[in-house]
């Protein structure tokens, strides 16, 4: 499960999906747009792609998510990664969010759902996009 660490990193995303399908989000209706669900994720220990020295220990360059070209790290380079880390009985993967348009500073986390995560709250598109 991917989890956004931010309402800016979940925007973007969402824009992005979107705009990938040549829809723009004010084309959205209201009661058909992405809900927010609003969780409280586990203070465990995750792996580390967000600082430098996480990513030194796990062999992606300072740039992540871009490579040294500024080109988007392919989802193939950082499989291995996930499955690696599945294996070794983590509990999910932090990392830099690769969103176009994300706050430079975005963080997502892919969650390995071992715990199920409580629902704390839903938004709907409306209320939470604008």
């Amino acid at each position: 499960m991917y989890l956004n660490a931010s309402l800016g990193v979940a925007r973007a995303l969402v824009r992005s999906q979107l705009e990938e399908r040549g829809i723009r989000p004010e084309d959205v209706l209201p009661e058909a747009g992405p809900l927010l669900v609003h969780t409280t994720v586990p203070d465990n220990a995750y792996v580390n792609a967000v600082t430098d020295a996480g990513l030194r220990a796990l062999h992606l360059p300072a740039t992540y998510p871009l490579d040294d070209r500024g080109r988007v790290i392919p989802h193939g380079v950082c499989q291995p990664i996930g499955r690696l880390a599945w294996d070794a009985g983590e509990q999910g993967i932090a990392c830099r969010s690769a969103t176009k348009g994300a706050p430079t500073t975005g963080e997502e986390l892919a969650y390995f759902s071992r715990q199920r995560l409580h629902v704390e709250r839903i938004e709907q598109f409306a209320d939470w996009f604008s």
